[in-house]
C-alpha cells in the first residue's frame, strides 16, 4: 500500500530535499487530507527539510498552514501533537536563521476559504461552495487573524518571531511583522491574548 510518510524527493533517499504529504495539504489548506493523512500515520512534525535530517534547514506543516492563514488546518496539527513554535530553520538548530508560526501567521491578513464544521464555525459567513485546482467543496470564511488566535490558544508565545543568529543578529516579533504590514486584525489579536510585555510593545 501506499505510504503516508513518504512524498516529493530530491536526490537519494531525499538527502537533498524531502516534502512530506502531510505538508502539501497543509500548503494548500486541505482540512480533511490532512486530517486523512494524521489518521493513516502522516507525521505531524515532518514538512520540508534540506540536506540529511534537516540539517541544511527544515520548515513544519504548521509554520506553512499559518502562513496562509488556515486557521482550522492549524488547529488540527495543534490538537495531533506539533509544537506550537515548532517553524522553520536555517543550518543546525536554527542557528543562522528560525522563525515560529506565530510569526508566520501575523505576516498575513487576508480572509482565507476554510472548511466547514470547525472550531470557528459559528464566527464568519455561511458556508460556501468553491472550486479551485484541488476541486469542489464546502467552506467557511473565517475572520481575519484566526491563525494567530489558534496558535495563542496553544501556548506559542506572542513575542517569538523570527531571528538570525539566534537574535545576536537581528530578532523580529509577531506584532512587529503585523505592524509593518498593515495587518490591524492581526494586531488586535496579538494584543487581545497579548501579556503586560507584548500590550507594552504595542503602545
Amino acid at each position: 500500500g501506499a505510504s503516508y510518510r513518504a512524498g516529493l524527493d530530491a536526490g537519494p533517499f531525499g538527502l537533498l530535499m524531502h516534502s512530506s504529504c502531510l505538508r502539501a495539504a497543509a500548503h494548500a489548506g486541505q482540512l480533511t487530507v490532512a486530517a486523512a493523512l494524521l489518521e493513516k500515520g502522516a507525521q505531524v512534525g515532518v514538512g520540508l527539510t534540506w540536506g540529511p535530517m534537516g540539517l541544511l534547514g527544515a520548515s513544519s506543516p504548521l509554520s506553512c498552514a499559518a502562513e496562509h492563514g488556515y486557521a482550522n488546518t492549524c488547529k488540527l496539527l495543534l490538537d495531533h501533537g506539533a509544537s506550537a513554535e515548532g517553524g522553520w530553520s536555517l543550518a543546525p538548530f536554527g542557528i543562522m536563521a528560525r522563525g515560529t508560526p506565530m510569526y508566520r501567521a501575523a505576516l498575513q491578513d487576508k480572509e482565507e476559504m476554510h472548511e466547514r464544521h470547525s472550531a470557528f464555525e459559528h464566527e464568519g459567513e455561511g458556508p460556501k461552495v468553491i472550486a479551485d485546482r484541488h476541486g469542489t467543496r464546502k467552506s467557511k470564511q473565517l475572520p481575519q487573524g484566526a491563525a494567530v488566535d489558534v496558535l495563542a490558544k496553544a501556548g506559542a508565545r506572542l513575542t517569538a518571531g523570527d531571528d538570525i543568529g539566534w537574535g545576536a543578529v537581528a530578532s523580529m516579533t509577531p506584532l512587529f511583522a503585523a505592524a509593518g504590514g498593515g495587518h490591524t486584525q492581526a494586531i488586535e489579536r496579538l494584543s487581545e491574548h497579548g501579556s503586560a510585555d507584548t500590550r507594552m510593545h504595542a503602545r
